[in-house]
């Protein structure tokens, strides 16, 4: 499944699992239809700020063009614009390595909250230092968490 944001604005939706993302304007994000597998995986390009559900048994993986972010349950935003790609996380922690690189020669950068990981091109490495920005999307998840269905088909 492929969800792109071509919207002026931001776009919520819900995964399959239950999971919760809103899409920046531009971002394109795709994912199993059933994710059913040993691992939830989602690809994106462009900015989207994830709450993700809690699953141990099946964690959550996110695929960037040159990162990819683990999680077993959190918030957190990711951007993939082209050669800036970073994770800044709000709730929660995640584990975050280089597309290839050998886990057991060097270990994944841990990313906790008001912390932003972020690949520096010129060094080839992810560096993680303190984040005090906003977490724009958050008002819009939080209005995606107040909806209540009654009697939804």
């Amino acid at each position: 499944m492929v969800r792109f944001n071509g919207n002026s604005g931001s776009q919520a939706l819900f995964l399959p699992d239950g999971s919760r993302v809103v899409l920046g304007k531009g971002a394109r994000v795709s994912y199993s239809l059933l994710m059913d597998g040993v691992k939830r995986e989602v690809k994106l390009s462009g900015e989207a700020f994830f709450d993700v559900v809690p699953n141990p048994q099946q964690p959550f993986y996110i695929y960037t063009d040159k990162m990819v972010v683990k999680v077993l349950g959190t918030s957190f935003r990711v951007k993939a614009l082209g050669a800036e790609e970073s994770v800044a996380v709000s709730t929660g922690k995640v584990s975050v390595y280089l597309k290839g690189q050998d886990l057991e020669q060097q270990a994944a950068s841990i990313v906790m909250p008001q912390q932003l990981c972020r690949y520096e091109a010129s060094l080839q490495e992810l560096v993680t230092e303190s984040y005090t920005g906003v977490f724009v999307h958050e008002a819009e998840l939080a209005r995606l968490k107040a909806l209540a269905f009654e009697e939804a088909p």
